[in-house]
């Protein structure tokens, strides 16, 4: 079985690599420095140095991704390529700048400095990115909010900066979602496999019948509110699943209703006249009144606080990593909308993008993690909270449909 290694640059082995498995190949070695890689494999099928960076071997090309990905990850910036070593059981081509298409990838991570915090950093971390080939992690929720956060890192302009943040949020929200649901849909049977399972157990003229009932239960998804989906309600989810006030103001009550959308104006205003400084101090104290304090009326950001609590009793923390990103999103990213095509340094427009991008980037940053490693999942108790708040009346209509569906496979 041929022995394949990959230098980048002049490679390097460290004590403890990343292994994982890519299809029926198993015990790839990624072993990653500053600016240096290696990967390291047997697999069965022999393949040339020239299939090999032509990406004609799906191990090598999931494993080079990779490799761009984690050293982003572990040292903060983009791997600067110099040369690539390709060798089979010992028999070695060396590739460089004057190869034509070398590094053979466009990478989008920053070639500046991403500041990630340590979490980012931690095996677990690491492996969790890696378990799932490119395939795979292009439909799963958490890589594409790493992958969009990653991408926010670095970006020139603030309008696209604020695209990749909330892409990342888009992403992370719909994820926690699906946990919600999916839950729901194993208790009440609220899916399509369940139905599909108990229709071969059904006599040929009991079809129709069975059809419509599976029909009804599954193709309208608004009488059964605990299904979410819709930003605004997978948005409104993450916050009661957070925190038992999940208030949240649509953005078009906003521009119907005159007095909201002044206390919005000079919830703005003030805002945008924070500094970066500033902006992470009302940051914590959002925190800090999320975790229980009372607002006290000599504070220092009591004035926000207020103000977000008149606009329907929102809350701070809520307001500045969800609802007000969202309202952004609606009045920038939306094909309604004028895209900033041009815009001035410090034109109000910039500076409510670069607020809404910090509170985003602080909330994805501290949670991203959690997310990947498995901290963050729906807890029982939060499940039995949220499911309360279910109409009972179409719990019964389900389970009434799934009773009456099983029936028809003793008739």
């Amino acid at each position: 079985m041929p022995f394949y290694e990959i230098l980048i640059n002049a490679g390097c082995s460290v004590k403890d690599p990343l292994i994982y498995k890519y299809s029926n190949t198993k015990n790839i070695e990624l072993h990653i420095k500053k600016d240096r890689a290696a990967i390291r494999y047997y697999m069965s099928v022999a393949k040339s140095p020239e299939e090999m960076i032509a990406f004609k071997a799906g191990v090598f090309k999931d494993a080079y991704r990779k490799v761009f990905l984690l050293h982003g990850v572990l040292f903060d910036r983009d791997i600067n390529v110099r040369t690539i070593t390709v060798a089979i059981d010992g028999v070695s081509v060396v590739y460089d700048k004057d190869t034509e298409g070398f590094p053979f990838v466009y990478s989008m991570i920053s070639k500046l400095p991403m500041h990630l915090s340590e979490s980012w950093k931690s095996k677990e971390f690491c492996l969790r990115l890696i378990e799932s080939p490119k395939s795979k992690s292009n439909n799963d929720y958490r890589q594409i909010s790493v992958l969009a956060f990653l991408c926010s890192k670095g970006r020139p302009y603030i309008i696209d900066r604020f695209t990749n943040l909330w892409t990342s949020m888009n992403a992370y929200y719909n994820w926690y979602a699906d946990l919600y649901n999916e839950f729901f849909r194993k208790k009440y049977h609220y899916d399509a496999k369940y139905y599909e399972k108990i229709r071969k157990r059904i006599p040929e003229e009991k079809r129709g019948e069975f059809d419509n009932l599976r029909s009804e239960t599954l193709s309208n998804g608004r009488k059964y509110p605990f299904i979410v989906s819709g930003d605004t309600n997978c948005i409104k989810l993450l916050m009661e699943s957070i925190h038992k006030n999940g208030a949240f103001i649509k953005s078009s009550q906003f521009e119907n209703d005159i007095t909201l959308r002044a206390m919005l104006h000079r919830f703005e205003s003030r805002l945008c006249s924070l500094s970066d400084f500033d902006l992470q101090r009302l940051y914590s104290y959002s925190v800090l009144l999320l975790s229980g304090s009372q607002a006290a009326s000599n504070d220092e950001f009591f004035d926000i606080f207020k103000l977000t609590q008149g606009m329907n009793r929102q809350n701070l923390y809520f307001f500045l990593v969800l609802e007000y990103p969202y309202i952004c999103r609606c009045n920038y990213l939306h094909g309604s909308k004028a895209l900033l095509l041009l815009s001035y340094e410090n034109e109000f427009e910039i500076r409510r993008l670069k607020a809404a991008s910090f509170f985003v980037e602080k909330f994805l940053s501290e949670r991203i993690p959690m997310m990947i490693t498995g901290v963050t999942k729906m807890s029982d108790d939060i499940l039995s909270s949220l499911e309360k708040k279910v109409d009972s009346k179409n719990l019964n209509i389900m389970e009434n449909h799934k009773k009456a569906a099983e029936n028809l496979i003793d008739c």
